[in-house]
């Protein structure tokens, strides 16, 4: 069920244009997201952990790619993680963080239909 729709019909039966304010395009939410994730990757950089409480309607796996590319992508930053263990220490954890929240999400589609499809992004 795509809820943001339902959210949209319900906002625009109330009033037309907080519908239009409230309700993000899918690009400009990822772009919020990528922001975001960069964001705290800068606090990060800065000897700032991340608090990693899930929160609904993330993109984790984006985020998750988003701290990978800019990682994998910048030897430099390579070179300065290898030398702060504790910058090490805080990049891991919030991978796995990422990485956990992502699996919830595929346990929650798997949980609900009792299997997990064989084939990725099948149509139906």
């Amino acid at each position: 069920m795509d809820t943001s729709q339902i959210v949209e019909i319900a906002l625009s039966a109330l009033d037309p244009q907080m519908a239009q304010r409230a309700i993000k395009t899918p690009q400009a939410a990822n772009e919020e997201q990528i922001t975001d994730e960069q964001n705290i990757f800068s606090r990060m950089v800065s000897g700032i952990e991340s608090r990693m409480m899930p929160q609904m309607g993330m993109n984790y796996e984006l985020r998750l790619k988003v701290l990978e590319q800019t990682i994998s992508s910048n030897s430099e930053l390579q070179s300065m993680i290898k030398q702060r263990p504790m910058l090490q220490k805080m990049l891991v954890n919030r991978m796995k963080f990422l990485q956990f929240q992502v699996q919830q999400q595929q346990n929650a589609i798997s949980g609900c239909i009792g299997a997990a499809p064989v084939l990725p992004d099948q149509p139906q």
